[in-house]
């Protein structure tokens, strides 16, 4: 093959390869998030130590900045999830924190 053939052959080949190379597939993406979360607002992750950890702190947590764990020292993910749901439980929500805050109205 002559040097203008291969030349002509190269060109083709990137103006055919460089559209499917740059070509974005979002429907292949890959996201990674958090389906079911509670925070101390339900009674179950309450009574288990999450004592502190407000649905504001999860997300804070969820985007990858540090939260003060119940015993005391800061946690934080390496890498933000894309998505997240904090899932609270609707009964009691927010009820048993109350009450065991001294001086609030649920006392």
């Amino acid at each position: 093959m002559d040097l203008k053939k291969q030349i002509y052959f190269l060109i083709a080949f990137v103006i055919i390869t460089i559209p499917t190379v740059a070509e974005e597939t979002p429907q292949r993406n890959a996201y990674f998030g958090e389906t079911h979360v509670h925070t101390s607002w339900s009674l179950d992750a309450f009574s288990i130590g999450n004592t502190l950890t407000t649905p504001a702190d999860a997300y804070k947590y969820f985007k990858g900045e540090p939260i003060k764990h119940p015993l005391g020292y800061e946690v934080e993910i390496d890498t933000p999830l894309d998505w997240a749901g904090v899932t609270d439980h609707s009964e009691y929500a927010g009820v048993v924190q109350a009450a065991n805050e001294p001086g609030s109205p649920g006392q």
